[in-house]
């Protein structure tokens, strides 16, 4: 009576080696941070910062947008630097003014910062647009109301 014996010393190893690894990758999905691969949610959004109020008189107004996934969730890595859109514009259309909004700079995180400069003071108000795709972010448009005047230095 013999005894048989495998000729593969490594497969006890291997398969432990392959069930290691699903356990791995299963724990990572579960606990890993929300990232731009769950997609941005546009009505979730925030968006906050001196730059939405009238009452900001500085050089350089600014605000910040903050990516909320699907889940509800804000990202924790950047979903790219052309996930938003920023259009600022006289609330009188017959206003003429002069503007530089660069586009959103992207930090990294999941959120961004919005800088736009007034070279003129603009009598009738301001609305600002943020878009993601051809979706309103959040509460879009915002309206700045009344005087929105330039810093005089």
């Amino acid at each position: 009576m013999g005894c048989e014996r495998s000729a593969d010393f490594a497969k006890p190893f291997r398969d432990s080696l392959t069930i290691n690894a699903v356990v791995v990758l299963v724990v990572l999905s579960v606990t890993g941070p929300v990232s731009a691969r769950d997609g941005v949610r546009a009505e979730r959004c925030l968006l906050w910062g001196p730059g939405l109020r009238r009452g900001a008189v500085l050089p350089v107004r600014y605000f910040f947008i903050q990516a909320v996934g699907s889940n509800g969730e804000n990202l924790t890595a950047s979903p790219g630097k052309d996930t938003f859109q920023v259009k600022i514009s006289p609330r009188d259309k017959y206003e003429h003014f002069r503007i530089h909004a660069p586009p959103p700079l992207d930090r990294g995180d999941g959120s961004f910062l919005v800088r736009y400069r007034l070279y003129s003071t603009v009598l009738g108000g301001l609305t600002v647009e943020v878009f993601h795709g051809d979706a309103a972010v959040a509460k879009s448009p915002y309206t700045i109301p009344g005087w929105c005047r330039q810093k005089v230095n």
